[in-house]
């Protein structure tokens, strides 16, 4: 991070400089502003309609171009901050040098949302965001100078509550919020704002998601006993909100309660904008039995809402955008009543604060030229005046001050999306367009609209409104002389708690208050986690999150072939350990996903349950609540559960090493006794709170349930029924291999009534297969190496004498605990002992030494300390085989010294060699040959012929520096190690050896064909280097190079030809037999002598007769 922090202080002070230096030049000013968000082809066009109405608009002005450079934030499908802010950075510094960037408009993801605003104030570039409307901070004008967004921020809503509180003189309300963050994030605001107002917060009162009829009138009692103003903060049903029949649950409560006809005011807010006043309605409207009711007690509600586009023709501009986008058909949504689904609302946001962003940017762009500017008649006024008359800027006008564009920006007004009047307050925030709406019975009706310069609302109806119920408005604040007007079984009912409280016994009343606040509890659902607050973690990118107890794998088949016994201290030879297993058969005992996650900025692990074996009873809510309270240290905290279908699962803290099981699975980690009794310890232990519990059992106690946290403390997870009950449900699916460890009384139940929550004596046989796990580090069972899962159940559940149960040999353990395994899977359940009663067992084997987490970390230790100089030097091994396959294939790339100075970081500079050997060499007829093969054959052909050419290259001091399709090969000799004047005789000799290879060159696709090799030689100077960056290539450049290639292609078949230079030097070297073949024109008009090469002295390969010039052989 901080590398990441220099990193950026450098592009920040480069891109300063860069700045600097734009200016605008020539009399036509063209601005551009740069547009960063995910690849969104919609939005994207409505950006160009945006500048076409800037542009060639109404009010366009003549020498102003106005345009934008697009690039995209996101990496597959993905916004990516980081990937973003380098797209932002190509613009400015590898953008168009005529034009001038003026600003930044875009940024969607929460990350460059965080990021951005700071480092275009470090910048000092305006900054426009139609979609960051969190976090709040950036509305601080003294950290976020350039930022401005044209979205309206939540934490600025509550501001907008006062407004209507103020605006009908009320001085006290009661809040009455929903346990959703967000609506609670709201009460504390307006806890916050409303003393601030002098307003009395007199109660605030939260209310439960799906909370009973009966619990939603005693909150709207209790809320009716402080003030007749309720402020409701929950989720409506207008925009199809997940959690919107809260509100009209609360509302017919009320309208039981007789809290409706006008006494009571309740102000809503809606969240999402209203486009349509129609749509209000579906507050209310469930098409259901109480429908009626509902509409009836919606007369008493006010409801705050901003508004977007009403009233505005949506089908027009939509056109526009869709002839910005030829390929893209938009299909037409809307429900049943032609109103604009939840989706259309959110898109329709978003393409509105992006046109209005572009309209800002352009508009704050003018009033920088300010304060005069000259007008197309001569006068000179600024830029925003309306005179229809088009305002030219000035010619000596240079780049506008970015910091100034940043101000203008703030506190002004200009015609934005649908021809509405766009406000910017003083921190750069969009004012929304805020109104006050009343649910009469006929419909609804806006009674108030918000004034964003005057910051205050203003009536639309008079003091003689009538369609307020009780027909007294505006509705006051005070409570009427006799209380609230609620229905007498309130009465009855107080009447009649209060006779209880009188003659009940004083432990009664106690044993009651208690009852209640319990009950009060579990109803409160504390443990309760939304789905959406889950962030799920890919484990093959975070080294933090292992190979947990969910993946644990056990084998139980293919025994009769596996290796022999594992090293481990105590090894049973008979069990193999789980490494050296051949089939491996994964035991996801209950089928169900688990995964982990963040939560809170805690690590926890997600398991989902099918929403059909998932009942929210009463007695399923007790024993979560009864889980949210248990702690001891060697049972998993229960962080909560998702209960909201489809979204089922329990969250629990997740033990980064995984599970028991998976550490008797790595061969790498070395148990002696004291680490494997630590773990017995731990398990007995925490087995022991348990039974003491409310839980009472465990009921799929196994050693895939028991998991290793970071300090090697041992915990069990998956207690409780909603986890646990899987037992039964394997049994159910005939999943054998997961009933291992189930107590033969319950494997012999029937699944229909078997107790999904088990016994303690059920856990207790589980407990001693856990110790055989441990005891031979193998399988339940493994000593049974020829039964399958399901062979051993059934022998199981038979009752045969003696009994059927894995075995350990003495020598393995002490006798003590092979002993107590054996009394902990007796037949009898009743013979089985207590966990207590094993607790006090284990302390006197140990002679009261128990290890502690010190302990454990001392004994892991020492576990890695002995066997780490093997493991070191079996992957330092490993390491050196890949390290040459490596090797390998980098000098087939490049030449071994030019490789060897890439890998050793020395820079491979180009370089000249006065005197190099370059042989070009091509197969004449193989292009011809190859037209009549197939694809394949083609493929077979060059592989056989370029692996006979490879094998001639490596005889000899040569690099083959390039080759194409048609087996035209350039190879060089003297480079990049020089070898004096060797190279004209290596290159003379290969040659020789080549058109041998190619005379002797056989394949079943040629027939009776024969191939032809034509070669050419030339000696001179050439410069080297490495050239590329992702595909590296060693090339040479020279007029060497273009005579060499000229000697091949004006030669013959079979035949080679050298220039006089190449010639000379053979001649000085000696034994090469050549004869003159005559001038040969090369490049520029020259010509050059050459000669044949035909033979040389001691070389015995067969050679054609066509190689010998002039000669019949």
């Amino acid at each position: 991070m901080l590398l990441f922090q220099h990193l950026l202080d450098f592009v920040v002070v480069f891109v300063l400089l860069f700045l600097s230096n734009q200016v605008v030049q020539g009399s036509n000013k063209r601005f551009t502003f740069a547009l960063v968000f995910p690849e969104d082809t919609e939005l994207e066009a409505v950006t160009e309609v945006a500048v076409d109405n800037i542009n060639y608009g109404p009010g366009s002005l003549p020498n102003i171009t106005f345009n934008y450079e697009y690039r995209s934030s996101s990496i597959d499908g993905k916004c990516d901050a980081f990937y973003g802010m380098t797209s932002f950075f190509s613009i400015f510094l590898f953008g168009p040098s005529q034009i001038s960037t003026v600003g930044l408009i875009g940024v969607k993801c929460e990350d460059m949302c965080k990021v951005m605003p700071e480092t275009m104030t470090r910048l000092k570039i305006p900054f426009i965001s139609p979609f960051c409307s969190s976090p709040t901070e950036l509305s601080d004008k003294t950290k976020y100078q350039t930022f401005a967004r044209t979205t309206w921020p939540p934490n600025k809503t509550t501001a907008i509550y006062t407004q209507v509180v103020t605006h009908f003189g009320w001085t006290k309300v009661v809040v009455v919020a929903s346990q959703e963050e967000s609506w609670q994030m709201l009460a504390s605001h307006l806890t916050i704002q409303l003393p601030e107002r002098e307003i009395q917060l007199v109660k605030r009162i939260n209310v439960e998601l799906g909370a009973s009829r009966e619990t939603l009138k005693a909150t709207l009692r209790e809320a009716a006993t402080h003030s007749q103003i309720i402020i409701l903060c929950v989720s409506s049903l207008i925009h199809h909100e997940e959690k919107g029949a809260d509100e009209r649950r609360l509302m017919l409560a009320a309208h039981e309660l007789g809290m409706t006809d006008g006494t009571f005011v309740f102000l809503t807010l809606e969240r999402k904008p209203i486009t349509d006043l129609a749509i209000l309605e579906r507050a209310w409207r469930m098409n259901d039995t109480e429908d009626e009711k509902a509409r009836e007690a919606y007369v008493s509600v006010m409801r705050l809402g901003w508004t977007l586009a009403i009233g505005c023709d949506l089908m027009e501009f939509q056109k526009r955008v869709n002839d910005k986008m030829p390929d893209l058909h938009i299909p037409k949504k809307g429900d049943d009543n032609g109103h604009k689904t939840v989706e259309d609302i959110d898109r329709l946001v978003e393409m509105s604060n992006l046109y209005n962003a572009v309209q800002l940017l352009y508009q704050s762009l003018l009033r920088t030229f300010a304060p005069t500017l000259i007008h197309s008649d001569g006068r000179e006024g600024r830029a925003d005046e309306g005179s229809g008359v088009l305002p030219v800027i000035p010619d000596e006008y240079q780049d506008p001050n970015e910091i100034q564009i940043s101000k203008n920006m703030r506190n002004m007004s200009f015609i934005g999306f649908c021809n509405e009047t766009v406000y910017m307050d003083e921190d750069g925030d969009r004012v929304a367009d805020y109104a006050l709406f009343h649910h009469s019975v006929k419909q609804v009706r806006m009674i108030a609209q918000y004034n964003k310069t005057a910051r205050r609302f203003y009536s639309l109806v008079g003091e003689s409104y009538n369609y307020w119920p009780g027909g007294v408005w505006p509705p006051k604040d005070e409570l009427p002389e006799s209380g609230p007007t609620i229905d007498s079984s309130t009465i009855v009912a107080a009447t009649t708690t209060s006779l209880l409280v009188v003659t009940l016994a004083a432990f009664a009343v106690f044993f009651i208050i208690r009852k209640k606040m319990v009950k009060k509890e579990v109803w409160q659902m504390m443990w309760k986690i939304n789905y959406e607050e889950l962030t799920f973690i890919d484990p093959s990118r975070n080294r933090h999150v292992t190979r947990r107890k969910y993946g644990s794998r056990m084998s139980y088949t293919s025994r009769t072939s596996r290796s022999s016994a594992s090293s481990h201290t105590y090894a049973d030879p008979f069990c193999s350990s789980f490494s050296n297993d051949l089939e491996m058969v994964e035991l996801l005992h209950d089928k169900r996903k688990v995964n982990a996650a963040h939560h809170k900025n805690s690590m926890v692990a997600v398991k989902h349950v099918p929403p059909d074996e998932f009942e929210l009873t009463p007695t399923r809510l007790y024993e979560l609540f009864q889980m949210s309270k248990i702690r001891h240290e060697n049972l998993t905290p229960f962080v909560g559960a998702c209960v909201d279908a489809p979204n089922i699962c329990t969250v629990m803290e997740l033990c980064t090493r995984g599970s028991l099981q998976d550490i008797l699975h790595n061969d790498d980690i070395k148990l002696s006794w004291n680490f494997k009794s630590s773990f017995i310890t731990d398990i007995v232990k925490g087995m022991d709170f348990l039974h003491r519990s409310a839980l009472v059992s465990h009921g799929n106690l196994k050693s895939s349930n028991c998991v290793i946290d970071s300090r090697w403390m041992l915990k069990i997870t998956d207690y409780g029924e909603m986890s646990s009950g899987s037992g039964v449900r394997a049994r159910a699916r005939a999943e054998y291999a997961a009933m291992l460890w189930t107590a033969p009384e319950h494997l012999r139940e029937p699944v229909e009534t078997a107790n999904k929550k088990g016994t303690q004596k059920g856990d207790v046989y589980s407990f001693g297969v856990i110790l055989q796990e441990i005891f031979v580090r193998g399988a339940p069972y493994c000593m049974m190496s020829l039964m399958t899962p399901q062979d051993i159940i059934e022998r199981v559940k038979a009752r045969t004498s003696p009994l059927f149960r894995p075995w350990v040999r003495d020598a393995m353990v002490p006798r003590q605990y092979i002993s107590l395994m054996e009394q902990s899977w007796e037949e009898d359940p009743e013979a089985r002992p207590e966990f207590s009663l094993i607790d006090t067992a284990i302390g006197q084997l140990s002679k009261g030494q128990r290890l502690n987490i010190v302990d454990h970390m001392f004994s892991m230790l020492e576990s890695y300390t002995n066997n780490l100089e093997d493991l070191v030097h079996r992957r330092t091994e490993e390491l050196r085989a890949e390290k040459h396959k490596t090797d390998l294939i980098l000098y087939r790339m490049l030449p071994r010294g030019v490789a060897d100075n890439l890998k050793a970081g020395l820079p491979v500079n180009a370089e000249a060699f006065e005197t190099v050997t370059i042989c070009h060499c091509n197969v004449i007829n193989l292009s011809s040959i190859c037209s009549e093969l197939q694809a394949m054959e083609v493929i077979d052909l060059m592989n056989d012929l370029y692996n006979s050419f490879d094998e001639v290259f490596g005889r000899y001091d040569v690099n083959q520096l390039d080759s194409v399709a048609d087996a035209s090969t350039m190879v060089v000799s003297g480079l990049p190690v020089r070898n004096g004047n060797r190279h004209a005789g290596q290159i003379a000799t290969m040659a020789l050896d080549l058109v041998s290879t190619v005379c002797g060159f056989s394949s079943r696709f040629l027939g009776d064909r024969a191939l032809q090799i034509r070669l050419g030689m030339h000696t001179g100077p050439v410069v080297a280097g490495v050239v590329g960056f992702n595909m590296p290539r060693y090339s040479v450049f020279g007029d060497t190079v273009g005579v060499a290639l000229t000697m091949e292609t004006t030669g013959e078949g079979m035949k080679i030809q050298a220039s006089e230079d190449c010639a000379n030097i053979l001649l000085g070297i000696g034994g090469f037999r050549m004869v003159q073949r005559g001038d040969v024109d090369i490049k520029g008009g020259k010509s050059i002598k050459t000669y044949w090469i035909y033979a040389k002295d001691g070389f015995n390969k067969p050679l054609p007769d066509e190689i010998v010039p002039e000669l019949e052989c």
